[in-house]
């Protein structure tokens, strides 16, 4: 339902219209937008099997305006919900999700990573959990620069939510091995390998310490 490999699409409930003055460019985008959600990105339903307003048009609106780049326009869609508490309070983690994918596409990652932190605190919906999601996210940023060691502690928690999560693990021995830490790279590797995971980057990396290792012996 959430997250659907890795891109996030969901349903809806209120058709929601925006009334601004546009040049011609914007006002194509803005029909890029409507026509794409019109178009089938999303199912009408009218409450959860919770009984809850969840109005998903406002995320679908919010991915298709980050995917033109229309920023503003998704921050708008993304903060509708955190407007809306009496409604939707539930629904905040997923609208802080939503506005970090915008500036991590702005990039601009301090503020990504504080939303994605915002997610975390407010994961409230009752079925659809994005916490997972967010630490892995976080972790790539982390990854990006260089900040290893705020990389482990986050994908430990990803897998702590879920020990089954291979990707979670493959990182987690990524980001193991850039702090030379082989070990437990070693042991990562292999859990995401049982858990289905096909990469071989942790295995070669691997492979190539212990060759390296093995010739600077051999010279001693």
């Amino acid at each position: 339902m959430f997250l659907r490999q890795c891109t996030i699409t969901f349903s809806l409930l209120i058709l929601f219209t925006f009334s601004f003055t546009a040049t011609a460019d914007e006002f194509s985008d803005e029909q890029k937008i409507n026509d794409a959600v019109k178009g089938g990105v999303y199912k009408e339903y009218y409450e959860s099997e919770h009984g809850l307003d969840d109005n998903w048009r406002h995320w679908d609106m919010g991915l298709k305006a980050v995917q033109l780049r229309r920023f503003d326009r998704a921050l708008l869609e993304f903060q509708y919900y955190i407007k809306h508490p009496e409604m939707h309070r539930h629904m905040w983690g997923i609208a802080y999700f939503g506005r970090a994918l915008v500036f991590e596409a702005k990039e601009q990652y301090e503020l990504t990573i504080n939303e994605y932190k915002l997610a975390i605190k407010n994961d409230l919906h009752p079925t659809v959990k994005i916490s997972t999601k967010a630490y892995m996210n976080m972790g790539t940023i982390y990854m990006r620069e260089n900040n290893d060691k705020e990389a482990i502690k986050v994908y430990l928690k990803a897998i702590e939510i879920n020990p089954k999560n291979g990707l979670a693990h493959y990182f987690l021995g990524l980001a193991y091995f850039k702090t030379g830490d082989y070990e437990d790279e070693k042991k990562q590797a292999i859990e995401a390998k049982e858990l289905g995971i096909k990469y071989s980057a942790l295995s070669d990396k691997l492979k190539k310490v212990k060759s390296s290792s093995s010739k600077k012996t051999k010279k001693k």
